[in-house]
């Protein structure tokens, strides 16, 4: 019996169910009713002859067919995209894109040594980062707008789709001083006892690694500071304001862009970055990035 042709629509439909996580967000999404959305996903299963979706707690996750329909899905309106732009000449040889998500608070100078191998995978390479919080690049992930999504955690709740997280960096952290707090800062660590200090918020992973040893060492720093962004942070610190942590891996490169000093540095406290993936990684320039550890 001959197949007829999928209806790109009711694809649509299926693929934002799945990226959204539910038919309301969908629906809503889409701008149609959660009816609509429902009939259109059924309409798929029907074409396809199998069932795409089932009931998981209180989200609706995709079976294995599901899974695979799913990621063609993102393919399909990923070349759409790219149909589009060719025929209005924007298109010039197709790059290949590397769509890579980066968690607020992962240190800019370690994101860009990170990245780095990917602009080396081929002469037609277009690297693409985008910035913000877990939940959000997580969606985009598994909605495969993103192919990576650099992070200071591993994947951890179940997804509706299948993760990899692949620990790329992890070194201990080094404290540095602008100038005119260096000479306070002698003697460390005892020196950060009572000393002003600008710290990544509790939503970092780091954050939470340098509150417990503060207490493990019964120190206590006074913080001027929390914010999300490393660089404004850094930058915030070398105008005099406090202390500030960065990776001991790129300590070369924050004196030299912020005329800090050293002093002191610790392996009790970890900073950690995992790249997670969804689905295929064979994308030259995506290996090339998990390779590099």
């Amino acid at each position: 019996m001959r197949q007829a042709p999928l209806d790109l629509g009711h694809l649509r439909y299926f693929e934002a169910v799945v990226r959204l996580g539910s038919v309301t967000a969908a629906a809503r999404a889409l701008g149609v009713t959660q009816p609509t959305v429902s009939v259109q996903v059924r309409a798929l299963e029907r074409a396809l002859g199998v069932p795409l979706l089932v009931r998981g707690g209180r989200r609706l996750v995709p079976t294995e067919a599901g899974r695979a329909a799913a990621e063609v899905a993102g393919e399909i309106f990923r070349l759409e995209a790219d149909l589009n732009d060719a025929v209005h000449g924007r298109l010039p040889g197709r790059p290949r894109r590397l769509r890579v998500g980066l968690l607020d608070g992962i240190p800019k100078a370690l994101a860009a040594r990170l990245v780095e191998p990917a602009f080396d995978a081929g002469p037609a390479v277009r690297v693409e980062v985008r910035e913000g919080p877990m939940p959000v690049l997580l969606a985009d992930l598994l909605g495969h707008d993103l192919d990576v999504v650099l992070t200071d955690v591993p994947a951890s709740e179940p997804p509706p789709t299948r993760t990899t997280s692949t620990l790329l960096v992890e070194c201990g952290v080094s404290f540095l001083a602008p100038p005119r707090l260096a000479r306070a800062a002698r003697g460390f660590p005892r020196s950060l006892d009572g000393l002003p200090v600008l710290l990544p918020t509790a939503r970092a992973a780091l954050r939470r690694a340098l509150d417990a040893w503060f207490a493990a060492e019964r120190l206590r720093p006074v913080v001027v500071g929390e914010m999300d962004d490393g660089a404004l942070l850094a930058a915030v610190a070398a105008h005099g304001r406090g202390v500030f942590v960065v990776p001991s891996v790129v300590v070369g490169d924050a004196r030299r862009e912020h005329g800090a000093v050293v002093v002191g540095a610790t392996d009790a406290v970890r900073e950690r970055v995992f790249a997670v993936t969804a689905g295929r990684t064979r994308d030259p320039s995506l290996a090339a990035l998990l390779a590099a550890r």
